[in-house]
């Protein structure tokens, strides 16, 4: 959700701009959600864009353990810094109590003055970020020591990064980057990128600011959101294909921001930038897609190029310019990084100097039985599943055999 226009007048500029466009669009209305406990993880960012939760090495300071080393990674945007959040756990106690970690700055930190996207790769353990040095009109993919003081650039990309999503296919080790480049046109791209090679590709180009970005890594597919688009959208990509199979419009969203896959790649639990919350919708895959359709009386199939709208429902609201919503990355219940806990990250701050922002957390409500998904009061939302044909996307037509979105 960052801006890099080189100066404080710019970025106040666009987020002015990005409130008034809100104001203006019809949104049905939220749908309310479970009530979630929110508490706080850390203090003291600026903007804090990207989120990623690395899993431990399974020995800490008293011997092994199956949540020691777990680390919850950030990066605050507006001044530049990857910072660590550790969990110390009272082991004299059955209960999980525990504490988390003042934010330490990694020392990649020093070298950039501008970081956005996280990812980490679990199959290879490799985190990744994207960072503009100062000065720079190229964004860089770096691969980051998460537990040393290393990190290396792995490619370059052809703009400059912005508050932009980073997200990785596991089984192929592929990143894909999302990248805004304008708020005043379809010009958001998103770049498939080697970290081995350093090759890269477009992969999507002509979107709506794109922002957030997630795999499915079961499906295999890429969804990409649209901070600006008239109307809030997810694109869905075929990674074996490259095409846009699907689009859901979310309604109750008044800006789409960075999101996390849930219940194996049914439902997307987001944050709302304008709409001070965060929310979650159905995916219109799997069973929510099943229930929706036979409500409807339609088959049970994604169709080709689709699209899907859905009603949010609210998790937790009154947040600050919320910017990112991540998972836990630890088996054990007890570590203050488990896998039944969701992270927010609070953006939106004016300049380096006002560090009001916060990472927060909430414990993700068990789904309920009959297909409402995350505790929601009842399927409503999930009926209000409605599934239509759209041409099928096709390629850019250009070298880059990017897929253009409108």
């Amino acid at each position: 959700t960052g801006v890099f226009c080189g100066s404080c007048f710019c970025l106040a500029l666009s987020a002015l701009t990005l409130v008034f466009w809100a104001a203006l669009q019809f949104r049905p209305g939220t749908l309310p959600g479970p009530a979630v406990q929110l508490f706080q993880v850390a203090e003291g960012f600026a903007w804090a864009e990207s989120l990623a939760c690395v899993p431990g090495n399974g020995t800490g300071p008293r011997g092994p353990s199956k949540s020691a080393g777990a680390a919850l990674f950030a990066t605050d945007l507006r001044r530049g810094e990857l910072l660590r959040i550790d969990w110390a756990q009272d082991t004299s106690q059955a209960n999980g109590r525990g504490r988390y970690s003042e934010p330490a700055a990694h020392p990649v930190s020093k070298a950039f003055s501008l970081l956005a996207g996280l990812a980490y790769d679990r199959r290879r353990g490799a985190l990744y970020m994207l960072g503009n040095r100062e000065g720079a009109t190229r964004c860089e993919v770096v691969r980051v020591d998460p537990w040393g003081p290393s990190y290396a650039t792995v490619a370059t990309l052809p703009v400059a990064c912005r508050g932009d999503g980073l997200a990785v296919h596991e089984e192929t080790g592929l990143l894909y980057a999302a990248n805004q480049v304008s708020f005043a046109q379809a010009a958001g791209v998103v770049h498939r990128v080697d970290p081995v090679s350093g090759s890269v590709q477009a992969l999507l180009a002509g979107a709506m600011a794109a922002d957030g970005t997630a795999v499915d890594q079961e499906r295999g597919l890429l969804y990409v959101g649209e901070l600006l688009s008239a109307v809030p959208t997810l694109l869905v990509v075929d990674l074996a294909t490259g095409q846009v199979v699907r689009r859901v419009f979310p309604h109750g969203v008044a800006a789409l921001d960075d999101f996390v896959l849930a219940e194996g790649g049914e439902r997307i639990v987001a944050a709302d930038f304008v709409g001070q919350a965060a929310v979650h919708f159905p995916t219109g895959v799997g069973a929510q897609a099943t229930l929706a359709l036979a409500h409807l009386n339609l088959p049970s199939v994604v169709l080709p190029a689709a699209t899907v709208e859905v009603r949010a429902t609210m998790l937790a609201g009154g947040l600050s310019t919320p910017t990112a919503v991540r998972a836990g990355c630890v088996a054990d219940p007890a570590s203050g990084f488990s896998e039944d806990k969701l992270f927010i990250a609070e953006g939106g701050g004016a300049d380096g100097s006002v560090v009001s922002r916060r990472v927060l957390a909430f414990r993700m409500p068990k789904p309920k039985k009959g297909g409402a998904g995350l505790g929601a009061q009842s399927a409503e939302a999930d009926e209000a599943v409605m599934i239509t044909s759209l041409p099928a996307a096709g390629p850019d037509g250009g070298a880059s055999n990017a897929t253009r979105t409108s």
